[in-house]
């Protein structure tokens, strides 16, 4: 399990967001044509689910953006009995509820024929103000991508996802003094002999030879950094949180709404002057 943030840029609202927004979307599949929709609505804290209610559709999820780095010791790490770490109010924020169908990979049979693809619901939360849309789920970041981008293409909400340079936000972080430090890396990209791709970890791991060669190594990108969080909610004070290039935030840990909508905008006021939108 774990938490799954994404941060998304409004560029443009309905006049009436009272009502729902709807995109549809023309798509194939297993070769017949079909209609997929994404449902956009404000709801209230009648309708908040559970994370138990989650877990059945997500128990097979891993985020491509840090199966990477997971697929190293932090897999190992991951506690799938931990609580919901709880955080204070959520203030200037709507909260609204994404229903997004999308294309699924998934092999089965219905009366005796075979399938290789079903066109599955997403539920996802999502919080909203003037300027950003925070998506909050346990599904890959790219579900939330999709259905946004979607929205953009069909309906009058429009927004864009983040492109971070990974490295200049490493410096805002590391020059801001404000209890977030770095404990890894990955780069990809290298184009070297045997390595094209690598994590890096380790107390002031930005400082190691390594990382010094591989941000300069023509070509290569920092697809993603595990920053480490000075926070009282959480055991020994401190909580990992790994930021991809896309803007994808992702914690092994149940985070409440409330504290992922606090973490999320500390880290996002640090890096405010680094942020860019995807054309």
């Amino acid at each position: 399990m774990g938490t799954v943030i994404t941060v998304n840029k409004i560029v443009e609202m309905p006049n009436d967001f009272t009502q729902a927004v709807i995109g549809i979307e023309q798509i194939v599949i297993e070769g017949s044509p079909a209609t997929a929709e994404t449902k956009f609505y404000k709801i209230d804290d009648s309708n908040v689910h559970t994370v138990d209610e989650e877990i059945e559709e997500i128990e097979d999820e891993i985020d491509e953006d840090f199966v990477e780095v997971l697929e190293e010791d932090v897999l190992e790490e991951i506690d799938e009995t931990a609580f919901s770490v709880p955080g204070g109010d959520i203030v200037n924020y709507q909260k609204f509820k994404l229903e997004h169908y999308q294309k699924y990979p998934i092999v089965g049979i219905i009366n005796q024929k075979e399938f290789k693809e079903i066109l599955r619901i997403f539920k996802i939360d999502v919080y909203v103000n003037d300027k950003y849309a925070i998506s909050y789920s346990k599904h890959k970041g790219n579900v939330a991508l999709s259905a946004f981008k979607r929205l953009s293409s069909t309906t009058q909400f429009k927004s864009k996802p983040f492109e971070l340079d990974l490295l200049q936000v490493l410096e805002t972080i590391i020059n801001s003094a404000s209890g977030i430090t770095i404990q890894a890396g990955w780069f990809a990209n290298l184009g070297l002999a045997n390595l094209n791709s690598v994590l890096l970890r380790g107390e002031d791991v930005n400082e190691a030879p390594d990382w010094q060669r591989f941000k300069k190594t023509k070509g290569a990108s920092l697809s993603n950094i595990e920053l480490l969080i000075e926070d009282a909610s959480f055991p020994n004070n401190k909580v990992s949180i790994s930021l991809s290039k896309r803007g994808i935030l992702y914690c092994k840990k149940n985070i409440s709404p409330e504290k992922s909508l606090e973490l999320t905008d500390r880290i996002f006021q640090i890096i405010g002057p680094s942020l860019a939108v995807a054309d």
